[in-house]
């Protein structure tokens, strides 16, 4: 059901999300950067902080950032690729409140992902769905393990990743004009807003 779930997601949400992205980019990027900013108030508070989980927190955050930044690397786009893709949208996918749409824009293949999804290429559909699987088998027992054992830990992680990633698309977003940022800042808030009545 949850591979159903996220495969019926990804098909009919990709076409939509893909015609927006291409046609009003620097908009579209706001209202996903608003979806995403109305989870950190439940995540943090699911952190339960203290002095140890901000020092984790702050870990998670500066290696998520030199990912983005210092480290940046170029993504070869083959098989393995694919299913690593794959793999990296279960885990988003089942971690409560991590964005794999942040994820993938950060590390520069979400137009690549919308497109060959909106397109219905299936041979990435193929191997993307592989990855899907395998990530779903890998994960699903070891976040829940982790959620039981070490759940304040397990959020201060997060935690330093999401807050990364949202820095690292608002850093990406203020490029268009006046007005489409004006635009952009009204769906921000009016997405969050709607995110965190529902987190």
């Amino acid at each position: 059901q949850i591979l159903l779930g996220i495969i019926l997601a990804i098909i009919f949400g990709s076409k939509v999300i893909y015609y927006l992205i291409n046609h009003f980019y620097v908009v579209t990027l706001f209202a996903i950067t608003g979806f995403i900013l109305g989870t950190v108030p439940s995540l943090l508070k699911k952190a339960n902080y203290n002095k140890k989980n901000i020092i984790i927190s702050i870990i998670s955050f500066l290696c998520t950032f030199a990912l983005n930044y210092i480290f940046k690397f170029d993504i070869n786009i083959n098989i393995l690729t694919i299913i690593l893709l794959g793999i990296l949208e279960a885990f988003t996918s089942i971690v409560p409140g991590i964005s794999g749409t942040a994820i993938l824009i950060n590390l520069g293949v979400y137009n690549y992902v919308l497109e060959s999804i909106s397109n219905l290429n299936l041979k990435f559909l193929g191997f993307y769905i592989v990855g899907i699987l395998i990530g779903l088998i890998l994960f699903s027992r070891l976040i829940n393990y982790l959620l039981i054992k070490n759940e304040n830990i397990f959020f201060s992680i997060i935690n330093g990743l999401v807050i990364a990633s949202l820095v690292d698309i608002f850093l990406k977003i203020f490029i268009g004009s006046f007005n489409q940022i004006i635009i952009g800042i009204v769906l921000l808030i009016i997405a969050t807003f709607i995110s965190y009545l529902n987190t």
